[in-house]
């Protein structure tokens, strides 16, 4: 199955607890933390599908969810070069899935696991270049016996800078750019679906980041 397919992923992390920065010497630190908080996924595909007796079905598939996330993260830094790691996981969400062309109703459930992996250089006080690798999978399955996975991984680079407004907090500027390959592996219904190929985009950021005391932030 050829497919396009378009990806956005948007979250809100409301509860940050990171550790006190663990110190070896003035210039390395090792920071932990965890994050927690709301996150909205969001996936479109469209192709032909071809079925049983020759036949060409159109079909176009939306998925929408918005799950909870907890993230465990660690960053560890030394002088103007710093290096972070990130798991995420998420609760089950759920979307609804009509299928005309075959006269069923497809409720789905399932969630989201993703790794990050970052390599940055900082300078002149708020600005970093970073480059890295990401791997995010979706799997689902349907109430009618379908199953869905979907994955994509790959690398990505960009700059930020982080504007400091008040003395604990600071507002964020990302610009980053993705090349990843994407893999679906689906039953829909009895039918196996697979696909895949490769795809690249923009990502673009503006954030918040402020702490309350020394190791919670929003």
């Amino acid at each position: 199955m050829n497919f396009k397919s378009a990806l956005l992923s948007a979250s809100i992390f409301c509860t940050t607890i990171s550790a006190m920065p663990l110190q070896a010497s003035s210039d390395f630190a090792i920071t932990p933390r965890v994050e927690v908080g709301p996150l909205n996924y969001n996936l479109e595909f469209s192709g032909a599908l071809p079925v049983a007796g020759g036949q060409i079905v159109n079909l176009s598939n939306t998925f929408n969810a918005d799950v909870y996330a907890l993230r465990l993260g660690l960053t560890g830094s030394w002088r103007n070069i710093y290096v972070d790691a990130y798991y995420q996981q998420t609760t089950e969400g759920d979307d609804v899935q009509t299928l005309a062309q075959f006269g069923y109703i497809e409720k789905w459930q399932g969630d989201i696991e993703e790794s990050n992996y970052t390599i940055g250089y900082s300078f002149l006080g708020g600005a970093a270049v970073f480059a890295g690798y990401r791997d995010l999978q979706l799997t689902a399955d349907g109430n009618l016996g379908s199953e869905y996975q979907f994955e994509h991984d790959g690398y990505f680079m960009g700059a930020s800078y982080a504007w400091p407004l008040t003395d604990r907090g600071a507002l964020s500027f990302t610009l980053g750019y993705a090349w990843l390959d994407a893999d679906l592996d689906e039953t829909l219904v009895g039918i196996h679906v697979p696909g895949s190929g490769d795809g690249d985009g923009f990502k673009i950021g503006v954030g918040w980041r402020s702490y309350i005391n020394d190791v919670v932030g929003y």
